[in-house]
């Protein structure tokens, strides 16, 4: 009974910010203009990816947004809502694959890999580029840090492959993740043992 409640509260939850996203999301299609921060339109211009930041009031304060979907409907085919930091996102050449990035400074990236199946449905799938870095990183001696990693930048370098460009305590890095399998670790470059912020 108790966990059936719990269930149902956090559908109404989910209802609630989803209804809240598409209202603005139709204001803004319909209005353009503020107050999106960003607009990620696939290549094919059916879809695209936005966020924007509202103040919900005490004690949240300032939240931020983001949405995927159909460029002729607001309705969110994916979305979240974090808090108004760092966000990226970029598509790859045929529309089929979207990364996007949501990394607050205080706790890291968390990556999105959403993928389209046969049925044009969205499938999101998270990516750590950063897992083996990490185990490098806990794997030292004495460690007298928490590992913390920050995304820089999003590039597809072919249909299904993807690198990102960050930095952790290590230095700074390439990481690229073939998204045919998501599982396997990126492989990794190092660029310096610098944290390149630029």
């Amino acid at each position: 009974m108790k966990s059936s409640l719990v269930y149902r509260f956090s559908g109404v939850v989910r209802s609630i910010i989803q209804l809240l996203i598409l209202g603005f999301v139709m204001t803004v299609l319909a209005h353009g203009g503020e107050p999106v921060r960003e607009i990620r339109h696939s290549p094919d211009k059916k879809y695209l990816v936005a966020w924007f930041d509202q103040d919900v009031g005490e004690p949240l304060r300032d939240m931020r947004s983001v949405v995927l979907c159909a460029s002729d409907d607001s309705a969110p085919l994916f979305s979240f809502v974090s808090n108004p930091r760092y966000t990226d996102a970029a598509w790859n050449a045929s529309s089929n694959l979207c990364i996007i990035a949501d990394a607050p400074d205080n706790g890291g990236p968390v990556i999105w890999l959403l993928r389209m199946n046969e049925k044009g449905d969205w499938q999101p799938e998270v990516l750590d580029p950063f897992a083996s870095l990490s185990k490098e990183f806990y794997d030292i001696p004495d460690r007298a840090s928490l590992f913390r990693p920050s995304l820089l930048k999003i590039e597809w370098l072919s249909e299904t492959k993807v690198r990102f460009r960050g930095y952790c305590n290590l230095g700074t890095y390439f990481m690229t993740v073939d998204t045919t399998m998501p599982g396997k670790a990126a492989e990794v470059e190092k660029l310096s043992d610098k944290l390149l912020r630029e």
